[in-house]
């Protein structure tokens, strides 16, 4: 096993146990991108719904929905940690975790 492995396996856990704790806690502090999102959808709820409009408000739709779930979405990360889906586990404790770091 080699030392970036490992390192991913304690992440992976760590985030776990953050997910857990946020889920257990009731954490529900998601509000500026919760209102970025609700702003954004009255905007595209203006124009005119083609194809794009509904892909939009779709999008919109899931990634309030993956705020939303909080720990959850941290816990999923987890789990994508674990599976060496670097990005995409960022992604994800990024937006359950409320804040956003892409360093």
């Amino acid at each position: 096993m080699t030392i970036r492995n490992l390192r991913s396996g304690i992440a992976g856990m760590l985030a776990l146990a953050g997910g857990f704790l946020i889920v257990t806690s009731g954490l529900a502090a998601h509000g500026f991108l919760l209102s970025v999102l609700s702003f954004l959808k009255d905007k595209v709820a203006n124009y005119p719904l083609g194809l794009t409009g509904e892909f939009a408000s779709l999008t919109i739709q899931v990634l309030t929905l993956l705020i939303a779930l909080g720990g959850i979405t941290v816990i999923l990360g987890g789990i994508a940690i674990l599976f060496g889906r670097l990005f995409t586990a960022r992604l994800m404790i990024a937006l359950g975790g409320g804040g956003v770091s892409w360093d």
